[in-house]
């Protein structure tokens, strides 16, 4: 989770966004012409999923310079926070949310919103592929781009267990968007 506060920047950005991760204050008009505030299938993504249903109705979202929601984090430890997440459904839900705008004119926004975990599911499948061939030359090159990913992670953050705990987070959210 080191790794998401050094994105926080990226995440909550100021001004101009797709979406307001972390709540926001929306215009009641608007969301009564685009139906309902939150889509009760998702089981994370929420509000990613609200701002591209505005996007697309033509609204805009501007996240403003002032503080906006107080978090507190959980204290589990790592693999037990990633249980947690897995037995609540929060890692399902990229794979909701591709799920509920699959076939819709914003599918694309979507895709948009969760390409690092599609990106690292279909490298996984991938992978597998290779894994399956017995091939060690097609093997050995299939896991280069994992084992580059896992090295800069470890040289970013000065811990080789943070870049393989990335790896794992990366592998449940696949997972999760399999099963989502």
């Amino acid at each position: 989770f080191k790794s998401r506060k050094q994105r926080l920047h990226l995440i909550y950005p100021q001004g101009d966004t797709d979406h307001l991760g972390g709540g926001g204050l929306y215009r009641r008009s608007a969301i009564e012409k685009i139906g309902y505030l939150t889509n009760l299938n998702l089981h994370g993504y929420e509000e990613a999923e609200l701002g591209i249903r505005l996007q697309a109705a033509g609204y805009k979202l501007h996240r403003l310079a002032a503080p906006y929601f107080s978090h507190a984090s959980y204290t589990m430890p790592t693999f037990k926070m990633l249980t947690y997440r897995w037995k609540n459904g929060f890692l399902w839900a990229p794979g909701e949310l591709l799920r509920n705008c699959w076939g819709k004119k914003h599918f694309p926004a979507a895709l948009k919103i969760v390409r690092n975990e599609l990106i690292f599911t279909l490298y996984i499948l991938v992978l597998i592929i290779c894994l399956l061939s017995f091939n060690p030359g097609v093997i050995i090159i299939a896991l280069l781009p994992l084992l580059a990913f896992i090295a800069l992670k470890a040289i970013k953050n000065k811990s080789l267990r943070d870049g393989l705990q990335s790896v794992i987070n990366l592998s449940l959210f696949s997972a999760g968007m399999v099963r989502g």
